[in-house]
């Protein structure tokens, strides 16, 4: 289940960056987050801001971000139910999209 975590996570940093060329496979072989350069992890930390909106079952992702940073403090998020703002830190607003969590 780590496994998903950080293929999202990858997907997530991926989809921020402008690729060139032939396209990039990510798939369940993509664990190793060292790979990601730490300029790109502070980039998306400094400039992406995100609203995750889902039901009950979502939370698998929060927890697994959660567990990312608890890992390794580099990968820094804040989830809230608004937005945060937090310097340093992939700010989160985690809202649901209608539906009860």
């Amino acid at each position: 289940m780590k496994t998903i975590f950080h293929l999202l996570l990858v997907f997530t940093i991926f989809s921020a960056i402008k690729l060139t060329g032939q396209g990039i496979i990510i798939d369940h072989n993509c664990t190793e987050l060292e790979q990601i350069p730490l300029s790109v992890i502070t980039d998306i930390q400094e400039n992406i801001k995100w609203h995750y909106a889902h039901i009950s079952h979502g939370q698998q992702l929060i927890n697994g971000m959660d567990i990312i940073e608890g890992n390794n403090s580099v990968y820094g998020i804040t989830w809230g139910l608004f937005l945060p703002n937090i310097p340093n830190e992939l700010c989160v607003y985690n809202g649901n999209c209608g539906y009860p969590t």
